[in-house]
């Protein structure tokens, strides 16, 4: 038995090519985000950041995105890498 690691940080915007996301995944158990800014059509792109790691997530724009025109900034989101 081994102790988890836990990551849990504040995104503000989530960019899935970047290095230090995706070297996160290689000494952690899970990886918590928090405004991660996805609206919900963009939620696959944290299926991807790594193939060991299962990804739920939830999107705060989902009424925001409904609108024609988005204004102001992306806000909100939460999602669990396990």
């Amino acid at each position: 038995m081994h102790d988890a690691k836990i990551i849990s940080i504040i995104v503000g915007k989530l960019i899935t090519d970047c290095k230090c996301t995706r070297s996160m995944c290689e000494f952690t158990d899970v990886i918590m985000l928090q405004e991660h800014w996805l609206p919900p059509f963009d939620l696959h792109k944290l299926y991807n950041i790594s193939p060991d790691f299962t990804s739920f997530a939830s999107s705060a724009m989902s009424q925001a995105v409904k609108c024609d025109i988005l204004k102001g900034r992306p806000f909100g989101g939460v999602a669990i890498l396990v």
